[in-house]
């Protein structure tokens, strides 16, 4: 019935009727959905004064389709083509919900929703058309697996480091997810990025090529050596002097050459040495130097070696104070500093008043000297040595008082003052060697008595001792068995003998020092045979 009484009112509006204004909108919950996915929409409209009603059109296109479609006061076509007739009462300005519905994702694409024929009308049954309203949803394909990859190529050859690429494809064409991750067997020989492959090592590699699920395909790839060619060295002569250095350089061809590693050799290095291409020059003289790559190829360079001779020599001090045994050091500088031979020769034009070794200077005896420092070239400087001796302020000796008995010995120690005089020559004397004899401090008893030694320096300085000399302890001798004695012959009684009186000799000392341990010796051995006569003597008397 409304209906009708709509139509009627549109017959019955006279042509001059006012315009109506507003407009509609669609908004939905979701813009993208995949299939089978739904969401809920709604028609909102705004209505100038006296706009009573609202009716459109509701349709849609692609791969979506229309639901629960719903009004206030609506009524409903059937949906032939997909529209749906909308009409809704407003009865009011502002804005207002015209109606809802829902959308269902069928198929992949892009879906549009369309609210067309929009007219509003008044309560007399004016209308005005509108612009309509559309919104689109996008529909997502469900995803499609990888069902496996394929390289290109599936071998590969390449030279240490040059590149290659290989070109992974997943199957299906329309699979969703075409990400390849790119593995290598051995990065000492390949290393691959993104599909490219580079040659690291000499070798054989295996490059796998896996989409995300784990489908896998593989290159087998092998990397070869590019060998040296040849090797060239700039200079190809070199001159330098003794102690400095000089560079070669060595280029290896071809300029891709895998190894490129150079060794490099001397002919003779006590002429020159060579490290990485520095050359160092060590003496005069010539060496050929040998750059070899590691597959054998060589080059060679003749180098000269010149020496930088010494122009001349100094030395320090140019005089030289030093004492008897005393030291002194004397330092000799070769100009110039980089002469190649600094070799320096010392001589003295005296070695009994000084020697000298390596600038050391050594005081033998008082007097001057003249020390001498030559180059290996004969340049030479001198130095003039004065050499004093250190005189012996005194002397002294210990025990001051020495006790010895006859046929023993003692020792007198003697210390010279300064201990670092010149001259420590020392003379023993025993004032009556009779008594007492002294030799380099060693003191005999000779017989008892009292004397006295002197122990005297070469400039004269003396030191006393006293000497006590005991008699010698008596040794027991011990009597042999008796044997039986032959029967003794009757001697006459011998006459008495007067007593004569023995003139005493008084003998000069310096007689006396002449006196040997010879002597000495035969002396006491008469005087054992005495007593030993006494004692037959006795035994001979007891017989009779």
């Amino acid at each position: 019935m409304k209906k009708i009484l709509f139509i009627l009112g549109i017959i019955l509006i006279p042509l001059n009727v006012f315009a109506l204004t507003g407009s509609t909108s669609i908004s939905c919950s979701k813009n993208t959905l995949e299939i089978g996915e739904a969401t809920t929409c709604t028609i909102s409209g705004t209505a100038s004064a006296g706009v009573s009603a609202v009716s459109a059109k509701l349709s849609a296109s692609g791969g979506i389709s229309l639901s629960n479609i719903a009004s206030a006061s609506i009524w409903q076509g059937d949906g032939e083509g997909g529209n749906y007739e909308l009409y809704t009462d407003v009865n009011k300005t502002g804005t207002f919900q015209i109606g809802s519905f829902t959308v269902t994702a069928t198929s992949a694409g892009t879906g549009t929703i369309t609210f067309g024929s929009v007219k509003f009308s008044d309560a007399s049954f004016n209308e005005s058309t509108i612009s309509s309203s559309t919104y689109s949803i996008t529909v997502k394909a469900a995803p499609v697996a990888a069902t496996g990859v394929t390289v290109s190529p599936t071998t590969l050859t390449l030279n240490v480091g040059s590149t290659g690429a290989v070109t992974a494809t997943v199957s299906p064409s329309n699979a969703t997810n075409k990400t390849i991750t790119w593995t290598t067997s051995n990065a000492k020989v390949a290393t691959v990025s993104n599909g490219t492959v580079t040659g690291v090592g000499v070798g054989t590699a295996t490059i796998t090529a896996k989409t995300s699920n784990g489908k896998t395909a593989t290159v087998a790839v092998t990397v070869k050596e590019i060998a040296a060619t040849g090797i060239t060295v700039s200079p190809t002569t070199l001159t330098i002097n003794a102690g400095a250095t000089g560079t070669i350089t060595a280029t290896v061809a071809p300029s891709n050459a895998t190894n490129k590693t150079v060794t490099w050799t001397t002919s003779n290095a006590k002429v020159a040495t060579v490290s990485n291409g520095t050359v160092t020059g060590v003496g005069a003289g010539t060496a050929t130097i040998t750059a070899k790559t590691s597959n054998g190829k060589t080059a060679t360079v003749t180098v000269t070696v010149k020496e930088i001779a010494a122009t001349g020599i100094t030395v320090s001090p140019t005089s030289l104070n030093i004492a008897v045994n005393g030291t002194g050091t004397i330092t000799a500088t070769v100009a110039p500093s980089n002469a190649t031979n600094k070799t320096v020769t010392w001589t003295t034009s005296n070695g009994k008043v000084a020697t000298v070794s390596n600038g050391t200077v050594k005081g033998v005896g008082a007097g001057t000297a003249t020390i001498t420092a030559r180059t290996s070239n004969g340049k030479s400087a001198t130095i003039t040595v004065t050499v004093k001796e250190i005189a012996v302020t005194g002397v002294t000796a210990t025990p001051t008082t020495l006790n010895v008995s006859v046929g023993s010995t003692a020792t007198i120690n003697a210390t010279i003052n300064p201990n670092n005089a010149s001259n420590k020559t020392l003379t023993w004397v025993s004032k009556d060697p009779s008594i007492a004899t002294v030799s380099n401090g060693t003191v005999k008893g000779i017989k008892e008595g009292t004397t006295t030694i002197t122990v005297k320096t070469a400039n004269g300085k003396t030191a006393t001792v006293t000497v006590n000399v005991s008699k010698a302890q008596e040794q027991k001798i011990e009597e042999k068995e008796e044997e039986p004695e032959p029967t003794p012959i009757e001697e006459p009684e011998p006459e008495p003998v007067e007593p004569t009186e023995v003139e005493e000799v008084t003998t000069n000392d310096s007689i006396v020092s002449n006196v040997t341990n010879k002597l000495v010796l035969v002396i006491a051995a008469f005087a054992i045979l005495f007593v030993i006569s006494i004692i037959i003597n006795k035994k001979k008397g007891k017989t009779k």
